[in-house]
């Protein structure tokens, strides 16, 4: 009788497609418990993610999703900072933010430097904030701005998007910002945002890659899912613009919503699928700091 691998040899059918013992299980499982524990769980600095999802495997989408202004790309750039604190290395593929942007934000954190400032310090020093700015190339406290690449993907078609993720093999999170403006294969929105979301789904499960997609709500939706005494938000309502398969395909999702209270303007976090963890549908207060960090007010209001 002829095992997988000589199956394999006169057959196009990929190997992971072939049936294996299930006991082959134990073995995944050692392997990501020796990972764990010579490497460290790598964590996403975002106290919902990290405090209510357990390990989140290589192999996984992340999907986060919520309308315009709320925050989405933001939080999407705390996680890639975080995760290069890490050691890792990470692709931030936007269609809305250039790496100039994406710096000014993170400058903003570092030093709490703000645009305005910046250029009435450029039109008094143009050497004195351009030394300024290139110090922080040369201070190994941010070493970690290295690991992360900046890719402009407005437009882009989704085999395009895989191949340059192919030619940088030695990364493995992808933050994808936002899905909606990647173009597929089909005659509609609908079928082109399901090819989308389906091959990024088989491209991180092939290439034990993590992958973090954005994906927006449109504010109608948002407004339709409040209710008119309080204005709270029923998360359970709130879906991505021309969601297709997104929200089905991810392992972890999440749904971010804007609450005002007085003139004070907060963010609601929703854990809204958790394949690994006990925890869902829990939501957490935050507030986004004048540094552009988003500060934890409460656990699940």
């Amino acid at each position: 009788m002829k095992n997988n691998e000589d199956l394999q040899l006169n057959n196009p059918i990929p190997m992971r497609f072939m049936p294996i013992p299930f006991t082959d299980g134990i073995e995944e499982i050692c392997r990501d418990l020796k990972t764990r524990t010579e490497k460290g769980s790598i964590t996403y600095g975002v106290e919902i993610l990290d405090e209510c999802c357990e390990y989140i495997r290589p192999g996984t989408v992340t999907l986060i999703m919520a309308t315009p202004n709320t925050g989405k790309s933001l939080i999407a750039q705390q996680i890639a900072v975080n995760v290069a604190k890490q050691g890792q290395d990470v692709i931030f593929s936007s269609c809305e933010m250039s790496a100039g942007l994406l710096m000014e934000r993170e400058l903003k954190k570092i030093a709490g430097v703000t645009t305005y400032q910046l250029v009435e310090g450029y039109k008094k020093s143009p050497e004195g904030i351009s030394k300024m700015l290139n110090s922080f190339m040369q201070d190994e406290n941010y070493n970690y701005i290295q690991r992360i690449k900046v890719q402009d993907i407005g437009g882009i078609h989704i085999d395009d998007l895989l191949k340059i993720y192919d030619m940088n093999p030695d990364c493995k999170y992808f933050i994808v910002d936002y899905i909606q403006r990647i173009k597929g294969n089909g005659n509609t929105e609908y079928e082109q945002l399901k090819d989308v979301s389906y091959k990024l789904q088989i491209y991180a499960m092939e290439n034990k890659k993590s992958i973090m997609v954005c994906a927006q709500i449109p504010k109608t939706n948002e407004n339709e899912c409040r209710s008119g005494r309080d204005s709270s938000i029923n998360f359970q309502m709130l879906k991505a613009k021309g969601a297709g398969n997104m929200e089905e395909d991810a392992h972890i999702g999440i749904k971010m919503a804007e609450q005002l209270e007085g003139n004070q303007r907060y963010v609601l976090i929703n854990l809204s699928k958790n394949k690994y963890g006990s925890k869902k549908f829990v939501t957490y207060k935050y507030q986004i700091t004048p540094r552009l960090e988003f500060k934890l007010i409460a656990r699940e209001v």
